[in-house]
C-alpha cells in the first residue's frame, strides 16, 4: 500500500522576509552581496518583490488550499534607524496578516531570520553592548503592533546556523571564524529568546512561542574514537545541549546558566538532512540520495528527530522547515512523500511548513537553488505551480495520499544518486 492519511495535521509553508521580499537595501545581507559573496552574484533587492506582490501571494496560497503559513519580518524595514520606527511598514504587516486571517491562513511569524538592519550589524551585531535592549525594544514594537494577528511566533530562526556559519566558518555575514564567539552568540540568543517568549506572554497569555532550531541525524564516519567523539561533541553543540538551554534555560556545556523554567509551547524543528562527522568535518554517505545541492535526502530522519525531541520535551512538534534544492521539479514528489509518510502516525506533530512556497533568494546560493512548490521567473515575476505544489494541493486536500496520486505524481520519480 502507497497511500497514507496524516491525522489531524496543518500544512503549509514557510518564508523568510529578506528571501522574498525585494527592495531593502539596509540589511546585513544586501551589504554581503556588495561584497561579492553570493555565489550567482544575485541581489536580495530583487528576491520575490513579495513586499510589492503579498496580496497575489496570499491567493495563491488561498488557491493552493494552505491551512497554515510562516513569515518572517524585515527589522530593517520596521526600524529603518536606530530607535526610529516606521509606521508605514507596520502598517504594511499589519495589512498582511489580517490578509492571511481572513482567507483561513494561520500566519506563523518569526521576529528574526538572520537578518540584521545595516545599522544594528555596524555595531557589532549581538555583540554589541545594547544589543539586547535593542532587540527587545524591536519585539516589544512588533507585539504591540502587531500581536492580535499572530496565532503563533517563532522567536528566532536557526540561531545554531547563523552563528555557524558567521561566526564559525565565516561564509555568512560578519564573516568571523572563532568557536568562542559562536558559543558565547548562542548564550546571547538564549537569553534573549527567553525575555521576547516572557514578553509575548505577558501580552498574549494564550499565544503559541517556540524558536526554529536546524536539526539534522549526526553520524560518526567511523567508529574510531576521535570521530565518535566528534560526533557527541558536535550534535551537542549544535542542536541537543543548545536546544536544552534555549528551552529550559538550564546549563549545558558549554552555555552559561539562565532562569530555569519552560520556555516553549511547541518545538519548532528545520530538518533537512544527515552528516557523517569526520574529524572537524562534515560529510554525506557514498551513492546515497542526494538533492542538488549535494545535501543527502534521509527520510527517515525526520521520524527520528521528531521522536527523539518529542521524548524529551513532551510538546507539540511543528515541522517549521523540510524541502529539498531541486532545481528541474525532479524529485521534489517523491520528497514530499517519503517525508510526510513518516510523519503520519506521528499525532503530535501537529504543522508541517515546506520550505519553500515560491523559490526565492537562497542567501549565498542566491537564485541558483530553487526550494519552491512554486516557479517563480525572477526576470517578470511570474509564478507557475509546478507539478510539486499540484500535489501538494492535493496532498491538503485528500489529508494524505491514495493510492491514484502516487501513481501520477510519485511512482516514476527518483533521487541523484552519487
Amino acid at each position: 500500500m502507497n497511500s497514507f492519511k496524516l491525522h489531524n495535521m496543518l500544512l503549509g509553508a514557510a518564508s523568510a522576509a529578506t528571501q522574498i521580499e525585494g527592495d531593502c537595501t539596509n540589511t546585513n545581507w544586501y551589504d554581503w552581496y556588495l561584497k561579492g559573496r553570493i555565489k550567482d552574484n544575485s541581489s536580495p533587492e530583487n528576491a520575490n518583490r513579495h513586499y510589492k506582490y503579498f496580496k497575489e501571494d496570499i491567493e495563491l496560497m488561498k488557491k493552493m488550499g494552505l491551512q497554515v503559513a510562516r513569515i518572517g519580518l524585515e527589522w530593517a524595514r520596521i526600524e529603518p534607524q536606530e530607535g526610529i520606527f516606521d509606521e508605514e511598514a507596520l502598517e504594511h504587516y499589519k495589512e498582511e496578516l489580517k490578509l492571511m486571517n481572513a482567507n483561513g491562513i494561520k500566519p506563523l511569524v518569526t521576529l528574526w531570520h538572520f537578518n540584521n538592519p545595516l545599522w544594528f550589524e555596524r555595531k557589532g551585531g549581538f555583540f554589541a553592548k545594547d544589543a539586547k535592549s535593542l532587540f527587545l525594544d524591536y519585539v516589544s514594537k512588533i507585539v504591540s503592533h502587531l500581536g492580535e494577528y499572530i496565532e503563533s511566533w517563532v522567536t528566532l530562526n536557526e540561531p545554531n546556523v547563523y552563528g555557524f556559519l558567521g561566526y564559525y566558518t565565516g561564509s555568512w555575514p560578519p564573516g568571523k571564524k572563532s568557536i568562542i564567539k559562536y558559543i558565547k552568540l548562542m548564550d546571547i540568543f538564549n537569553e534573549l529568546h527567553i525575555e521576547s517568549y516572557n514578553m509575548i506572554h505577558r501580552c498574549y497569555p494564550d499565544a503559541k512561542v517556540g524558536t526554529s532550531l536546524h536539526v539534522r541525524i549526526y553520524k560518526s564516519f567511523d567508529d574510531s574514537k576521535q570521530n565518535v567523539f566528534m560526533k557527541n561533541f558536535v550534535e551537542s553543540l549544535m542542536q541537543k545541549n543548545l536546544a536544552k538551554s534555549m528551552n529550559e534555560g538550564k546549563a549545558s556545556v558549554p552555555f552559561k546558566n539562565h532562569k530555569v523554567g519552560k520556555y516553549y509551547d511547541f518545538i519548532g524543528l528545520n530538518y533537512y538532512t544527515r552528516s557523517f562527522v569526520k574529524g572537524l568535518e562534515e560529510t554525506t554517505k557514498e551513492n546515497a540520495p542526494k538533492n542538488d545541492l549535494g545535501w543527502e535526502i534521509y527520510p527517515e530522519g525526520i521520524r527520528l528527530i521528531c521522536e527523539e525531541f518529542y521524548n524529551k520535551y513532551q510538546a507539540p512538534i511543528y515541522i517549521t522547515e523540510n524541502g529539498t534544492c531541486d532545481n528541474n521539479d525532479n524529485f521534489r514528489c517523491l520528497f514530499l512523500y517519503d517525508h510526510l509518510k513518516e510523519l503520519s502516525d506521528l499525532e503530535y506533530v501537529e504543522r508541517y511548513y515546506h520550505w519553500c512556497f515560491v523559490d526565492n533568494w537562497e542567501w549565498v546560493e542566491g537564485e541558483s537553488a530553487r526550494f519552491g512548490l512554486i516557479h517563480n521567473d525572477y526576470n517578470n515575476q511570474i509564478r507557475t505551480i509546478k507539478k510539486s505544489g499540484n500535489f501538494y494541493k492535493e496532498i491538503i486536500e485528500e489529508n494524505g495520499v491514495n493510492e491514484d496520486m502516487y501513481e501520477r505524481y510519485v511512482k516514476d520519480e527518483k533521487y541523484n544518486i552519487y
